[in-house]
């Protein structure tokens, strides 16, 4: 790149020009640094966002200085303009290092709410957080302002991440959103139109907090708990002047453990099997501790656990154990999901209604595509099984992924609604299509496969 900068400029030019703008580039974003899950250097993955802001299309990372140069020569044909493009290059990429680095930002509350994006993985909306970046450093808003906008996509993210919305959507989104928003209101017509981009209602949300698997043992995915439980203990303590935060990093509790004991099972009720399986790791079973704590309570009955959780300085576990009944089953999972859900509505409210879907997805699968591959399937449990059976081809250790999902995989048949794969593991399968949409995701996650690599296509 540093050889094409310095055939584009006039000789007498290039040491002023690298050292004024190129080398600071270079400087603030390392090829050495990697950014989100592209694993893209920094400096390739600013360049591909900032072409994408420019052009609507998020280009190949292959392609990415190609097309720099591309667009070089066809709008910058002279020296005075290229110089120039170089000049707004680096202005661009002093934002995109406040992106990658919130303490370089020197506003505190800027700082903070981008810190909170970048826990949700917010790097597909980059191009657009550009654009509306230099709004503000160019006087088109005032900070407030921009503030806004980065809570509305906060919002957003938060609420497709808890329904499980894949993330490949979003490349095609961003690149484009900024030509949809008014530079003269920017926050209002921001909240207008990001409702009409897949953005879950709030009976989607109502819906997924009581049958999404939202976890499962990848750091991005830990972390993004952590924010949104925080979040809520947060809201538990407005208006009372402040607030407590745990002494130690958090790690994340399952009231019902992972591994259930005999006690367990009789606490779960008959259909023990079928309330670990569908509801272990969904948020309403889920808590905050520290890894002392989460130690000493591990696979206590929940009699132990609720002595413990009501004397926890977190208000999001004294308060509600404090009023919880004496036992912790599919009711009690279920009821603590509609409180948290409740909490969630009021720190991310809904921002509008979105339009009604013509076609409405989600019926009958037709088609499953895995790297590449297409599988003709007939329904949502034929999905389960060909993604399970592809994983086990692919993966390195199959026995580790299951290890990591035991709610799903049996060397013994455990359930009528079994299915045998060819390994010999067997697969639970009686599941819902948005349980299965959330077992096929943390599937191929801890295969180590990304959301593009499986689809699947819908009539």
């Amino acid at each position: 790149m540093r050889n094409y900068i310095a055939m584009k400029l006039p000789e007498a030019r290039q040491g002023e020009i690298f050292e004024k703008y190129w080398s600071k580039i270079e400087a603030m974003l390392q090829e050495k640094r990697t950014v989100g899950r592209s694993r893209l250097g920094e400096l390739t993955a600013f360049l591909c966002h900032y072409l994408a802001m420019r052009s609507g299309t998020l280009c190949n990372e292959a392609h990415v200085y190609e097309r720099f140069r591309d667009r070089v020569e066809a709008e910058f044909s002279t020296p005075q303009a290229f110089e120039q493009e170089i000049a707004t290059l680096k202005r661009f990429a002093e934002h995109y290092d406040r992106f990658l680095r919130p303490e370089h930002e020197p506003d505190n509350d800027i700082q903070t709410v981008l810190r909170r994006l970048n826990t949700l993985e917010i790097s597909t909306a980059y191009p657009f957080l550009l654009a509306a970046y230099d709004h503000m450093a160019q006087g088109g808003m005032g900070k407030n302002d921009l503030c806004e906008v980065l809570r509305v996509l906060e919002n957003y993210m938060v609420r497709r991440y808890i329904v499980g919305e894949p993330t490949n959507y979003l490349n095609k989104m961003f690149p484009t959103l900024w030509r949809e928003i008014s530079p003269a209101r920017v926050v209002d017509t921001l909240t207008k139109v990001i409702v009409t981009k897949n953005y879950p209602a709030d009976h989607r949300v109502q819906q997924a907090m009581l049958t999404e698997q939202i976890f499962d043992k990848r750091s991005q995915t830990r972390e993004k708990i952590v924010l949104i439980l925080e979040s809520i203990n947060r809201r538990l303590s407005v208006m009372s002047g402040g607030y407590t935060v745990l002494d130690n990093p958090p790690t994340i509790e399952h009231i019902m453990p992972q591994t259930l004991s005999d006690v367990w099972k009789e606490e779960l009720d008959p259909d023990w099997e079928r309330t670990y399986t569908d509801l272990l790791n969904t948020l309403g079973n889920l808590t905050l501790v520290t890894q002392e704590w989460n130690s000493s309570l591990s696979n206590a009955p929940f009699a132990a656990k609720k002595q413990k959780l009501v004397t926890h300085a977190l208000r999001l576990n004294s308060e509600y154990f404090d009023k919880a009944g004496e036992q912790w089953n599919d009711t009690s999972i279920r009821a603590r999901a509609e409180f948290l859900t409740a909490r969630i509505f009021e720190i991310w409210p809904q921002l509008g209604t979105p339009p009604v879907q013509k076609n409405v997805s989600g019926t009958k699968p037709k088609t499953l595509i895995i790297l590449g591959e297409a599988f003709s399937v007939n329904s949502w449990r034929d999905v389960a099984n060909q993604t399970a059976i592809s994983i086990s081809e692919i993966a390195d250790d199959f026995n580790e992924v299951v290890e990591q999902m035991p709610a799903y995989f049996d060397k013994e048949k455990f359930q009528s609604a079994c299915r045998q794969l060819p390994n010999g593991w067997w697969l639970y399968m009686n599941l819902s299509a948005a349980s299965i949409k959330s077992f096929c995701r943390n599937l191929i996650a801890l295969a180590r496969l990304t959301e593009e690599d499986w689809q699947v296509e819908e009539e």
